[in-house]
Order: structure tokens, then C-alpha cells, then sequence
């Protein structure tokens, strides 16, 4: 079991923000996927191409969701 105490909204997974201390403006980076890699999904456990996702930045991990309409069918 996991618990997460630190999260950010969903971010495109193209282009995220990782912040590791808020306090300085050094450790902040900027993530970038191509939109056709090819992501592991959390939600639904496939690959799908980096356009069709969002990421959740946690301290301890970054997973991938598929975004509305574009992967998981509810």
C-alpha cells in the first residue's frame, strides 16, 4: 500500500512540471515526451501514446493516466 501526501494537478504528458523543493527555482524541471511515445497507463495498464495522456506528479512517483475519451472506457 501506498500513501501520497504531495500532489500536483493533471498535467499533459507532453510536457510536465516536476518540482522537488518549492522553495527553490533550481529544482524545478521540466519533463518532455514526444506525443507518440508510447506511456505505460496506471488506469488501464497499456501502452498509449503520450498525446492521449496526463501525468500526476507525486514525491514518490509520476504515473500516467489515460486522458478522457482516449483510452479507458468507463
Amino acid at each position: 500500500m501506498s500513501v501520497h501526501v504531495y500532489t500536483r494537478d493533471h498535467q499533459p504528458a507532453t510536457r510536465f512540471l516536476i518540482v522537488i523543493d518549492e522553495s527553490k527555482p533550481t529544482l524545478r524541471f521540466w519533463k518532455r515526451n514526444p506525443p507518440h511515445r508510447t506511456v505505460p497507463t496506471s488506469c488501464c495498464r497499456k501502452q498509449r501514446w503520450a498525446k492521449n495522456c496526463t501525468v500526476q506528479v507525486y514525491y514518490d512517483m509520476v504515473p500516467f493516466w489515460c486522458k478522457p475519451g482516449k483510452g479507458c472506457k468507463p
